[in-house]
């Protein structure tokens, strides 16, 4: 078949490269110029790890991604709340670790070669028939394909040509990425501080350390806020970082801000054409599952895809969505009620809720997670 994948994320990505060499003709398209922005950290959980282990890259996975050992709880003020051990209860699963985006992008594209890929490229209309749809790319280019994936992301422009506008879930809260140096934490440890209107997260990866730091919109305001408003924010955490403080840029147009929103789209696919990770379902990255669900659905659908010719394909894209729409949404819910619990603004609500999780048992932590390993896909 001759495919287009719109998005070179994680998602459009793993699929290429589940895809490469089964012999199909694969066109993979990314709007952004290159690469260079595309490092945060991510967790990735035995959904995706697996995965690796069918590309044969699980051996690299180990030596570039810090191993998720230890999380480690504080509240607003710095004091800790709880520490829950992961290795024990993810190992008997398989690999769970922690890496850039940049360094798991990097690590599937290894894997392409027969894949074209085109950098700075987008779409703006799809026109089906019955045998293949036309896409028209924004330089004006047409082109004809047995099928198209849009893994273009929640802002997902596929999804507007499928499946019309679909609104954003929003919670009310972003917040800043940046890097600073590695130390403050052992390497296999994962700590976050669950204050009242304020939320930071520490992320070792093997090239530094990625720190997230949020808080309701209206108080992490991106359009005014400097480096120095930041700090100010999170003052009762900052005093005890230091380092993580000092490695903030002065002009916070260079951090990345992330809007906490997911989308959910009734439609995931419509003839040839069919969306797969936050084109479909968005996560917010409260569970750290995100990257791993997209993976999982990558390997579903290729595991369709694999077993179909081109005039049978929308056969494979049904098959796709029962198996795996109902795994992902429940995924995603799971990740929109524990924002419920972790981004709280309230000074009486986030004290009964640390008091709640100092009695919270690790087996309750990653129940839902351990869940879906379980289960058959």
């Amino acid at each position: 078949m001759k495919i287009l994948i719109i998005g070179a994320g994680v998602g459009g990505t793993t699929l290429a490269a589940l895809l490469e060499g089964r012999g199909h003709e694969v066109d993979l398209i990314e709007r952004s110029p290159d690469f260079a922005k595309s490092g945060y950290a991510l967790s990735i959980w035995p959904l995706g790890s697996r995965v690796l282990i069918g590309l044969g890259l699980i051996k690299q996975f180990r030596q570039i991604a810090n191993p998720l050992g230890t999380y480690h709880l504080r509240n607003g003020k710095g004091d800790a709340i709880n520490t829950y051990r992961l290795a024990d209860k993810i190992s008997v699963h398989g690999d769970a670790g922690t890496l850039s985006r940049k360094s798991l992008l990097e690590l599937l594209r290894s894997k392409l070669s027969d894949t074209r890929l085109r950098m700075n490229t987008s779409i703006t209309a799809l026109t089906q028939t019955s045998a293949s749809v036309s896409v028209t790319f924004a330089d004006g280019r047409q082109s004809d394909y047995d099928l198209v994936v849009g893994a273009d992301g929640i802002h997902s422009k596929t999804r507007e040509l499928i499946a019309g506008h679909v609104p954003l879930h929003e919670t009310g809260w972003g917040g800043w990425i940046w890097w600073a140096d590695n130390g403050v934490i052992p390497v296999d440890d994962v700590t976050e501080y669950w204050g009242a209107g304020r939320f930071l997260g520490l992320y070792p990866c093997k090239e530094q350390l990625c720190v997230f730091a949020g808080g309701p919109i209206g108080q992490m305001d991106i359009k005014t806020h400097r480096a120095a408003d930041i700090r100010d924010h999170f003052k009762p955490i900052a005093a005890a970082l230091p380092s993580v403080f000092d490695a903030l840029p002065d002009d916070t147009n260079e951090i990345f801000f992330w809007k906490l929103d997911d989308v959910r789209s009734a439609v995931w696919s419509e003839g040839r054409v069919v969306l797969l990770g936050d084109a479909a379902t968005a996560f917010l990255p409260t569970a750290g599952v995100g990257a791993s669900n997209a993976m999982e659905s990558a390997a579903v659908l290729a595991d369709e895809l694999l077993r179909v010719e081109a005039n049978t394909v929308t056969r494979a894209l049904r098959l796709y969505e029962l198996r795996h729409r109902k795994r992902v949404q429940a995924a995603q819910t799971e990740s929109r009620n524990l924002a419920k619990v972790m981004l709280v603004s309230s000074t009486p609500l986030a004290w009964a809720r640390d008091e709640l999780m100092k009695h919270y048992p690790v087996d309750k932590f990653v129940a839902d997670i351990l869940k879906s390993l379980e289960q058959p896909i």
